[in-house]
């Protein structure tokens, strides 16, 4: 579990800001991955310039390396043209490839592939929202992507996170730090109960209870030597 150092008044200022590091986590991450890709891209583009094979083999063999490609078990990247987003490679949704989806919309009805290519040819690169179903469903999950474009090619790799999915691991992160800090907690009071008794020992027992004794010596000693108020005569009561 990454550590996330928070502190507030309530829970709610706590787990807040460690939502949003969880989440900004995953979004560096899925960047970094996704300009690792342009890497091979870069490979294979310079191994067609030299001759070394067709430009379009370099580009299927450069796609299909990226397309066995996973992280986190079952994340994956895509591959869209920049011109109208036909998909050149998704190895989820095969039934896209070939496709112009630069009109495709989500369950909210963003033309998020027309978008993506707006924010490519406007920065090169950057991060996009929208609904997109899970491998296996058709419902749409909220979704994040970071898109990048290769621009000899005119091509553009994608890689996504679900947003449920860093919620998942946020609450799971909270629950592993509920019960660190409440055996933290636990361990501290059990030290501080040992370390009084250590400390009450040491100056000679319990204090209440020798203020008690000392009060029930002195209650012994003033009934010892409490003197009569009239001590009577020898031979009796003399008077008239």
């Amino acid at each position: 579990m990454s550590a996330c150092y928070c502190t507030g008044p309530r829970p709610g200022h706590v787990l807040c800001p460690c939502r949003e590091r969880a989440e900004n986590d995953r979004e560096d991450k899925v960047r970094n991955l996704v300009e690792a890709t342009l890497g091979i891209l870069s490979h294979y583009d310079k191994a067609a310039r030299d001759g070394q094979m067709s430009v379009e083999d370099a580009k299927k063999t450069a796609a299909a390396t990226i397309g066995s490609m996973r992280y986190d078990k079952t994340e994956y990247f895509w591959i869209h043209d920049l011109k109208d987003a036909t998909m050149i490679m998704h190895p989820i949704k095969p039934e896209l490839i070939g496709k112009p989806l630069d009109e495709l919309q989500d369950k909210g009805g963003k033309k998020f592939f027309h978008e993506m290519n707006l924010v490519v040819k406007a920065s090169g690169a950057g991060f996009v929202d929208y609904l997109w179903p899970k491998p296996g469903s058709d419902a749409g999950v909220p979704k994040i992507s970071f898109v990048q474009g290769f621009e000899p090619w005119g091509w553009v790799v994608g890689s996504g996170i679900y947003i449920d999915d860093v919620d998942a691991r946020f609450r799971s992160d909270a629950v592993k730090l509920l019960l660190w800090g409440l055996g933290i907690s636990g361990f501290i009071a059990i030290s501080l109960l040992l370390l009084s008794g250590n400390i009450i020992k040491t100056l000679g027992g319990d204090p209440a209870a020798g203020a008690a004794a000392s009060a029930r010596r002195s209650c012994r000693c003033t009934v010892h030597h409490e003197v009569p108020a009239e001590q009577h005569r020898p031979g009796g009561d003399r008077s008239a």
